[in-house]
């Protein structure tokens, strides 16, 4: 999120540029505060989280933790590289040093 509070930054953005960056600041929020919920939430009772020694227990299958929790952030991550090439594809500049700087950001992929 640090990022898209950068980009906002920057400088003259149009509108639908905002309105996309707050929007997946609220994504990354909505997405962040679901995953903690879900892991709270997670076992009946809530107390098995720390109480493992509980009858009754009820937990849920943790790789569905594990998977929606990998394709929310996956899913996000790929929205935030986004901006930049929205952002450089408005900037006159020569191709070469459009294509330096669009290399550089997808390094962030590895």
């Amino acid at each position: 999120m640090s990022a898209l509070f950068f980009l906002l930054r920057l400088g003259q953005h149009s509108n639908r540029l905002v309105l996309f960056i707050w929007t997946q600041i609220w994504l990354n929020v909505a997405f962040s505060l679901s995953i903690l919920l879900m892991f709270i939430f997670g076992c009946d009772p809530i107390s098995h989280n720390w109480d493992m020694s509980s009858l009754g227990m009820q937990c849920f299958n943790g790789r569905y933790y594990a998977l929606y929790s990998s394709v929310s952030t996956i899913f996000t991550d790929f929205l935030v590289l986004m901006v930049p090439f929205w952002i450089l594809k408005d900037i006159r500049l020569a191709f070469k040093v459009k294509a330096a700087i669009l290399a550089i950001f997808l390094l962030g992929l590895l």
